[in-house]
């Protein structure tokens, strides 16, 4: 998926026809991204392949020194972090499960989750209550919650776990420093932006009674985009996603336009930009910069580049 960063495009994107897009919705387990090397059920993955990939039940996807986003409900992503293994056992729109065999995979929800989705890795299965941002690591053992909260079972019983907490095989339920972000959420973010600016150009093509949720297809930026049923629905990670041309304009209206990053900001959240992980791995958000305060008067900027590259200037 590529983001072009012109002016033009983004003004391409704006003054687009409402009724130039159909509704073109998918599935759950499709593959919007791939970056650098995955395999799926042993096949190699073309780098930057999207569109043309369904994982079925029992499918397997494997990552070495890349990453992978895979749609699960609309409005929720898994992300997959290098050397990672994930099994799909069940993957339908009413219930998907997962087996995550090894490394690491973060699960953004903008939308209702509502326990349908879970992940099973050693002897803890977690799943989401509410949107939110879940990073599982199976090589360690824990689950924390940067955002929301789940159902965590182990072989003890069930925890409820919340903003702040992670959970472990053999340490229970912990507070952990969710301050400190590792590469697999650096890149969950500029993934999140491009599906932001898919959701801002897909909500100008729908008509005023188009009913959503649901995932539409952006030609230009060659991704899916998570269409909400109503209003503007803000990403954990500050990204927003706003529903159909009038809801935009309204969130237009109230925010401003923000020319160089098509999609919506989050008055109370705007989106970090975040900095390549030190050589201890992690990223410090607290000290983050983010893309722009709210109100501030936003010149045109090209954007952060390709997903995955170093920002120019970040901190």
């Amino acid at each position: 998926m590529r983001l072009g960063t012109t002016l033009f495009l983004i003004l391409l994107v704006a003054s687009v026809p409402l009724a130039a897009a159909p509704a073109i919705s998918t599935s759950p387990g499709e593959i919007n991204h791939i970056e650098g090397f995955a395999l799926l059920n042993g096949r190699q993955l073309a780098d930057g392949s999207a569109s043309s990939e369904l994982i079925g039940d029992g499918g397997l996807l494997v990552t070495a020194a890349g990453y992978a986003e895979v749609l699960l409900d609309p409005g929720v992503f898994l992300r997959v972090g290098p050397n990672a293994a994930v099994r799909f056992e069940t993957i339908h729109p009413n219930q998907i499960s997962m087996q995550l065999e090894r490394g690491e995979v973060l699960i953004d929800a903008a939308a209702e989750p509502g326990g349908r989705i879970s992940i099973q890795f050693s002897s803890l299965k977690i799943a989401p209550s509410i949107p939110g941002l879940y990073e599982l690591d199976g090589n360690a053992c824990r689950a924390q919650i940067y955002a929301g909260a789940a159902e965590v079972r182990d072989a003890t019983g069930t925890d409820f776990v919340h903003k702040g907490e992670q959970a472990g095989c053999n340490t229970g339920v912990q507070k952990f420093d969710s301050n400190r972000a590792d590469a697999l959420y650096v890149w969950s973010s500029r993934v999140a932006e491009y599906e932001a600016a898919a959701s801002y150009g897909g909500a100008y093509k729908l008509a005023a009674n188009d009913t959503a949720p649901s995932w539409r297809w952006d030609d230009v930026l060659h991704c899916w985009g998570y269409v909400p049923r109503e209003g503007v629905v803000a990403d954990p990670l500050g990204w927003s996603y706003a529903a159909s041309a009038r809801e935009l304009r309204k969130a237009l209206i109230l925010n401003g336009p923000r020319i160089g990053y098509p999609a919506l900001v989050d008055r109370r959240n705007p989106p970090r930009i975040l900095s390549t992980p030190s050589p201890g791995g992690t990223v410090d958000l607290a000290r983050a910069r983010r893309v722009h305060p709210p109100h501030a008067v936003v010149p045109w900027n090209p954007g952060p580049g390709p997903v995955g590259a170093p920002i120019p200037g970040a901190p």
